[in-house]
This record gives C-alpha cells, sequence and structure tokens, in this order.
C-alpha cells in the first residue's frame, strides 16, 4: 500500500492500525506530515494515538503549524507529556511557547529537568533569533579526524540525539 490520504483514512476507517503504523514507519517523516496535513484534525490525533510516541513526534515536527495546533490542543496531558519528551529541543521550545502559559507551565513541569533547563535556557533569546529556533542536540568531531572517521562518528552517534 502507499501512502495516500485515500489509505490511511480507509484504514482509520477499518481500524487497521497495525497496517497504517508499518505504512507510516516505511515513509520519511516529512513525506507522512505532508499527508497528514490533508487529513482532518480527529484522523490526525486518531493516528496520534495509535503510533508510538516516538514515531508521532518525528513526523509533529514537520506538520504545519496549524495541524500542529489542532493537534495539540486535542491531546491530554500525559499525551502531551509523550510528544514533547520524544520532540527535538527545539520544537519542543517552539510546541511549548505557542500553548497557553498555565497548560505550557504544567507540561514543563512534567518534563525531565534538563529539558526543563533547555527550554528555560531557550527561553532567554530574543524572539525569531538564531538562539532562540537552534537545536541544543548537536554531534562533536575533532578538527583532526578525517572525513571518513567524522561520518563514521555520527553515524555511530545521530540517532542519540
Amino acid at each position: 500500500m502507499q501512502l495516500t490520504v485515500t489509505t490511511l483514512e480507509d484504514l482509520i476507517d477499518q481500524g487497521r492500525w497495525d497496517a497504517l503504523s508499518e505504512i507510516i514507519e516505511a515513509c520519511p517523516d516529512a513525506d507522512v506530515a505532508d499527508v497528514l496535513d490533508q487529513l482532518s484534525e480527529i484522523h490526525v490525533v486518531q493516528i496520534a494515538r495509535h503510533l508510538r510516541p516516538d514515531i508521532f513526534a518525528e513526523i509533529f515536527a514537520y506538520l504545519r503549524k496549524d495541524t500542529q495546533r489542532a493537534v495539540s490542543d486535542v491531546l491530554n496531558e500525559d499525551e502531551l507529556v509523550k510528544l514533547l519528551a520524544g520532540l527535538r529541543s527545539d520544537d519542543r521550545s517552539t510546541l511549548l511557547e505557542a500553548l497557553p502559559d498555565a497548560i505550557s507551565q504544567t507540561l514543563l513541569s512534567r518534563l525531565t529537568p534538563e529539558d526543563s533547563r533547555n527550554f528555560q535556557r531557550a527561553m532567554t533569546y530574543p524572539e525569531e533569533s538564531v538562539g532562540r529556533l537552534m537545536t541544543l542536540e548537536f554531534i562533536c568531531v575533532s578538527p583532526t579526524w578525517s572525513l571518513a572517521e567524522a561520518l563514521a562518528h555520527i553515524q555511530r552517534n545521530g540517532q542519540n540525539l
């Protein structure tokens, strides 16, 4: 099966969540997000609730802002915490900043101390500045390494970010 709006809608209507997950996990996150942006908000929320939280978090980062907002408005607190935990620090900050302050503070209190500190640090930078938009996860390589050594290091450690 291919990743299309019709395919996903049919699988949702049939309750075939395993098949839906297989299709989604086999496709690049940005491509999945493009299709999800065309679905109804209800369908996107249903998908969010049936996918593994880490998988949905990767896709969420590529969704249009209006789709992200619609999904975050419907998810409960526990679901939002799982979503936030799966997001990269820059995407987490963007989502927390977009939520009402009371919700944002509640969610922030449920994140790990490190994630909470990273968010607070990002908020010290002016809006739309590089400091506020940057990700805090990175890989260091030695300036003495060859390109092959640097790439091997990135391939070994890049998935852990």
